[in-house]
């Protein structure tokens, strides 16, 4: 089954849309609503069309943000910086199931996070499936109707187009001597918990030429770690990190693999690949290497995807949690809250200790997150 491209620009987008997703086959649950989002979608095999919704939020986050953790100073009410995150959703729907004409239907906007207002309003819907809806208010003008009818007409076209979404990395035409970076897609519920953010801090990425035939490794820092499937040993796991690293910071590595045109081919996932692994585990160290890159951001071979999928940060080329909201990190763009660096893996490692305590075991060595026998 070939996948949806992400990113940018890449297929017919519809704007200004609200989404509804139950998450639950129960019918007693009302759906949450987002809205302002766009929506496209691509015929990926011929018994389903996968739909990718994407909204964005703007946060204000102190100015210390995008510094190293020990530059940071607590905030006291100085300036403010406005940043975006990018919220994307998809979901693959069996065509058979699929709407076949606009519905009308009256819905409350009760909006996630926020108490609904009681009052429905009067809107056109396109039902895609038992969990997902999309829709519009009805207007006076019949604008909402004529866009919902121009959505479906070209859900109905890809339903009977005979064209697999597919994508070839040989047709590509960048600049190769352009800076790789990677993209990455965080489940948005990683970063919900009473006590701890597991928000991404840190981001590096360093080229070791005439060691690792020019991979590049890539190193995450994130500012904690929550076990959700042994959730009960939480408290115990923070205080074991901070003996054995001299850390509470998760601290993930892998390596981007180029090919002879120093294009982006593959990924090195030692003792961090998720397999089929979904968020809800938390104790998942799979080692994988060679594995082929399968989606490329806005169809740009130099910008990778890789997925976060489990709890303690185990990642993989494709994503296993969808109807899942993931952020998006674009490290190029100002507007993304995170500290782009070079360091290498025990610099960090280093680094991170050294503010700390001492840990109980000091052996980093950059070479492991090279050497994959996969």
């Amino acid at each position: 089954m070939r996948l949806l491209e992400y990113g940018d620009g890449l297929y017919e987008e519809f704007e200004n849309l609200w989404f509804s997703y139950t998450g639950s086959s129960r019918r007693d649950l009302k759906p949450w609503h987002w809205k302002n989002c766009k929506i496209s979608f691509e015929k990926n095999s011929n018994n389903y069309i996968r739909f990718v919704v994407k909204r964005i939020k703007n946060i204000f986050l102190d100015e210390n943000t995008k510094l190293r953790w020990d530059k940071k100073q607590k905030y006291t009410g100085s300036k403010l910086n406005k940043y975006t995150l990018h919220y994307v959703i998809h979901f693959d729907v069996q065509i058979s199931l699929l709407p076949i004409m606009i519905d009308e239907e009256k819905i409350e906007e009760q909006r996630y996070n926020k108490k609904g207002s009681k009052k429905k309003y009067d809107c056109w819907v396109l039902n895609l499936g038992p969990h997902h809806k999309i829709w519009k208010r009805k207007d006076e003008d019949n604008k909402a109707k004529n866009n919902m009818n121009k959505i479906l007409e070209s859900i109905k076209r890809k339903e009977n187009s005979q064209q697999i979404s597919s994508f070839d990395v040989s047709k590509r035409n960048v600049n190769a001597s352009m800076n790789i970076q990677i993209v990455l897609y965080h489940p948005a519920r990683d970063l919900w918990g009473e006590h701890i953010r597991n928000y991404i801090q840190e981001i590096h990425l360093r080229r070791l030429e005439a060691e690792t035939e020019n991979k590049i490794l890539v190193t995450i820092v994130y500012n904690g770690e929550r076990l959700r499937e042994h959730a009960w040993l939480d408290w115990i796991y923070r205080g074991f990190r901070k003996l054995r690293y001299g850390r509470t910071f998760d601290v993930e590595s892998f390596c981007i693999l180029p090919d002879k045109k120093g294009y982006p081919k593959g990924f090195d996932f030692p003792d961090i690949y998720s397999e089929e692994k979904r968020l809800e585990k938390d104790n998942v160290h799979l080692t994988k290497c060679g594995v082929a890159i399968e989606h490329y951001f806005g169809n740009n071979p130099l910008l990778p995807i890789v997925f976060i999928n489990t709890s303690n940060h185990a990642m993989a080329e494709r994503d296993n949690n969808c109807n899942k909201w993931k952020i998006e990190y674009r490290l190029w763009e100002q507007q993304c809250p995170v500290y782009v660096g070079a360091n290498t893996r025990c610099e960090i490692e280093k680094y991170l200790s050294k503010h700390g305590i001492e840990p109980c075991f000091r052996k980093c060595k950059d070479s492991k997150y090279f050497i994959c026998n996969g």
